[in-house]
């Protein structure tokens, strides 16, 4: 029977097999083996296994404290920090770094929101709260890079974006919107709750759409007329003018 699985802080995490000789670590989707004996003070590499090799993973931490700030800044009026990071500097990262940048960035927000709340609770002042606009700022400028990446990729392959597209639609009583598009689990004529919006149709839907197509007509010739009328005052008080 398995063990439960060890986790590290970052991208690392192993599994303990309790009945097997084997000891599989996954880093960055690679799996390294090693073959064990009884004890692992005795590790020997297996057959056609790998050399055992150290292993680089962030502090790790068993409790809650990833999610308070370091000691030496509680109770601070004023904490150093420094400026978000840029489009031009994040394009210059491949996808991993990004991805490992992200979740820094979320681990420094979830810190900065469990700061903040404790500052509220305590009634003090919660030192630099530009510091959240920073990481959010951040976060903002990764998710554009990742969404410029996407776009050129799509374009590439298939000569669309891939983006959601804006079509014509109607509203549940027919009114003519726009919306994007969006993926859905089942096909529009299948799913029975989104077609109930529809059945409100009937005489006085009908009598009101007309009433609403006759309001929006009125409103677009009031429009014109009174740009005409503009259009005549200005002709009339400068005769050389060129006024279309």
């Amino acid at each position: 029977m398995a063990a439960p699985i060890i986790r590290k802080s970052g991208f690392t995490f192993c599994r303990f097999f309790a009945n097997s000789s084997v000891l599989r670590c996954v880093v960055d989707d690679t799996r390294v083996a090693f073959a064990i004996d009884t004890s692992i003070k005795q590790m020997k590499p297996g057959i056609g296994s790998l050399q055992p090799r150290c292993l680089h993973v962030s502090s790790c931490r068993l409790d809650l404290e990833e999610f308070f700030d370091v000691k030496k800044h509680w109770g601070a009026t004023s904490i150093k920090t420094g400026r978000p990071w840029l489009t031009d500097e994040l394009r210059l990262k491949t996808n991993v770094e990004l991805h490992k940048l992200w979740y820094v960035l979320l681990k420094e927000r979830n810190m900065l929101m469990t700061m903040e709340a404790e500052y509220t609770r305590q009634k003090e002042l919660f030192p630099n709260p530009e510091r959240m606009e920073k990481v959010e700022e951040s976060m903002e400028n990764i998710q554009e890079v990742v969404a410029e990446r996407n776009r050129a990729y799509n374009v590439l392959e298939t000569g669309k974006t891939g983006e959601p597209e804006l079509i014509e639609d109607v509203d549940v009583i027919g009114r003519p919107v726009t919306r994007l598009q969006k993926e859905h689990y089942i096909p529009k004529h299948m799913n029975n709750s989104f077609m109930k919006k529809y059945r409100l149709l009937g005489p006085w839907v009908y009598k009101y759409l007309q009433l609403w197509r006759e309001k929006m007509f009125n409103a677009s010739r009031y429009r014109e007329k009174k740009e005409l009328a503009e259009k005549l005052r200005l002709k009339k008080e400068f005769p050389n003018a060129d006024i279309d």
